[in-house]
């Protein structure tokens, strides 16, 4: 899949949920926490983490997981309900003394280790990934640089929303900000379909 090719279909998906909001949705929702920049923020994500399970080859998966996992845990964050998956409590041996073995203590182990193994492996593959990129000048590593640049300015603006004097003042810093993590997420899915490819 090319650059273009992806850019191609994460622009659709962008364009269908606007098609969405305007038929559909409210002006002011535009970037309100469950509006269709947020929303189409979540999908690209959710894409970034199927797509990375179909391009990273079979025999690097495990050594890469934290891609599909870290684009999982953006898409949570951006998701309009609070989704359960991991109750940290598993990590605590009571917790298996009271519930026993339970659909719920096997998954919040299984996430559990997928989480520290995913620690691991950015420090120990992912850290070596990002300097070789760096060093290359490798298009992918712009794509996430890039969007790493955006995910602060976001942030910034979520963090100023609170000292902001007038409505309208406040309602642009929520577009900035949802406007800013929706770029971030097609930066950050941009820069995996890109390093993958070339790999």
């Amino acid at each position: 899949m090319t650059n273009r090719m992806a850019s191609f279909l994460l622009f659709w998906v962008l364009v269908l949920v606007f098609a969405h909001w305007l038929i559909w949705g409210d002006v002011g929702t535009l970037a309100s926490e469950d509006g269709p920049l947020e929303i189409t923020a979540m999908l690209l994500l959710a894409i970034g983490s199927v797509l990375s399970l179909y391009l990273i080859p079979s025999a690097l998966l495990l050594r890469y997981l934290f891609v599909p996992y870290v684009f999982f845990q953006l898409a949570l964050r951006e998701a309009p309900v609070e989704v359960w998956i991991f109750d940290e409590r598993v990590l605590s041996a009571d917790f298996y003394r009271e519930a026993g073995v339970s659909p719920a203590s096997v998954v919040g182990a299984a996430y559990a280790a997928v989480a520290l193994w995913s620690v691991v492996a950015v420090l120990l593959w992912g850290s070596q990934a990002a300097w070789r990129g760096a060093r290359e000048r490798a298009p992918w590593f712009g794509y996430f640089v890039l969007g790493g640049i955006l995910a602060v300015a976001g942030q910034l603006a979520e963090e100023l929303m609170p000292l902001a004097g007038s409505e309208g003042s406040r309602f642009a810093l929520q577009v900035l900000e949802e406007s800013a993590e929706l770029a971030f997420a097609f930066l950050l899915t941009l820069s995996m379909v890109s390093a993958w490819r070339d790999a």
